[in-house]
């Protein structure tokens, strides 16, 4: 059990670094198109849908706030 909890923070890790490669333009400008709060709510359901997981939309939003690409 706290290998399974070591591997998903390794790849919650992974990911905040593969979001600071993209450099802060990117995620700024993926960001700035969905300023209206209710956009912003479909646009994270449709994201939990393409990838039929809720944990990796949640990884990935940690991955977003860790790499501070994100405020909170």
């Amino acid at each position: 059990m706290v290998a399974l909890l070591y591997l998903f923070l390794v790849g919650v890790k992974a990911l905040e670094s593969g979001i600071k490669a993209f450099g802060e333009d990117f995620t700024t400008s993926l960001f700035d198109k969905v300023s209206n709060p209710l956009a912003g709510l479909f646009v994270g359901v449709l994201a939990t849908v393409l990838v039929q997981s809720s944990s990796v939309t949640t990884a990935t939003i940690v991955g977003l706030v860790g790499g501070g690409s994100l405020s909170v």
